[in-house]
């Protein structure tokens, strides 16, 4: 199967010719046609020969305008359901809604799991960013109360959470981005030193510590380009001596990254999970509970009016900036 890593304009190209006008009405049928094709698993340009991959843009988009989707027999036979639509995982929205959600925290249980090692209780995993809707509205360039580029304005994290043993971060990033090592390693440690000097650090003799209130950060940056050398697509580095291999413990910084390009070992089950559902929006079959939780969300069902109207903006404006660069 190929990469599903596509660009909408790089596979409308592949499919209609190289010279559809980038202003030209015929293009935004080209996109959503091809659009279309790709959601339906066509990966035949016309004239029957394959499509060309893009090049420009590794975003992996499923479809936010597809088709009518194909009804099908309930289990019960008694009625017809249909199929939901996808979009991609990874669009800013729905990466949020699937991880900072409080009504599927176990989502985030299981990331927090599968990424860093970690055994944390619901009860004890504390979601410093839940998702919200209304977060994202005044990110909406349609806003009446948009300000100029506020539909490009990134918080710090994309979710953040505390456990009892430190904060975890997450940060999504598909787009390559110079520098986005020294963006990762700033990010960290910014959180790091957000602790220092709180108000309730004190010593074990009661005195105030402004150290005492430091605690533990573990970062996983997910991003849609190759960032290290070697077939490994999943790096976490730690504070480390490099001549005796001796580290501090509990490790005050974790700093992690995960290639979805790469492919991931057959022995790491639960990473290859997360790896083909952020790629495609399908859980495998034999996937974690949490991540069938997770694919189910990103159905265009089951989404809200406001939501799927914020997903479209945020499509529009990344296929502008594609248009740029």
């Amino acid at each position: 199967m190929g990469d599903p890593l596509l660009d909408r304009w790089g596979l409308a190209r592949a499919l209609f010719g190289e010279h559809v006008p980038g202003n030209h009405p015929s293009r935004h049928k080209a996109l959503d046609q091809a659009v279309s094709w790709t959601a339906s698993g066509t990966r035949t340009a016309v004239g029957g020969g394959p499509s060309t991959r893009a090049k420009r843009c590794h975003t992996p988009r499923l479809a936010w305008s597809q088709p009518t989707p194909t009804p099908r027999l309930s289990p019960t036979g008694n009625h017809t359901m249909t199929t939901p639509k996808l979009i991609a995982p990874t669009n800013d929205l729905l990466f949020k809604k699937t991880l900072a959600s409080e009504d599927h925290k176990t989502i985030l249980q299981g990331f927090v799991h599968d990424f860093f090692g970690l055994q944390v209780a619901l009860e004890d995993l504390v979601i410093q960013n839940p998702y919200s809707i209304q977060a994202f509205d005044r990110l909406n360039p349609d806003h009446p109360d948009a300000q100029p580029g506020s539909e490009l304005r990134q918080t710090l994290y994309d979710v953040a959470a505390t456990c009892p043993a430190g904060d975890v971060l997450t940060e999504l990033q598909i787009r390559h981005e110079t520098n986005y090592t020294l963006r990762a390693v700033y990010y960290a440690f910014t959180d790091y030193t957000a602790h220092y000097n709180l108000p309730h650090a004190t010593s074990p003799y009661g005195r105030p510590d402004r150290y005492s209130s430091l605690i533990p950060v573990h970062t996983m940056n997910i991003i849609g380009f190759n960032l290290f050398d070697g077939p490994h697509p999943l790096t976490r580095l730690r504070l480390l001596d490099p001549d005796n291999g001796r580290r501090l413990t509990p490790d005050p910084l974790t700093i992690g990254f995960f290639e979805l390009r790469k492919p991931v070992p057959e022995n790491d089950f639960n990473l290859k999970c997360w790896r083909h559902y952020w790629r495609t929006g399908r859980a495998l079959k034999d996937a974690p509970a949490y991540i069938h939780e997770a694919a189910g969300i990103i159905g265009l069902v089951n989404l809200t009016e406001q939501e799927r109207a914020m997903i479209t903006a945020q499509e529009r404006q990344r296929d502008k900036l594609d248009g740029m660069l």
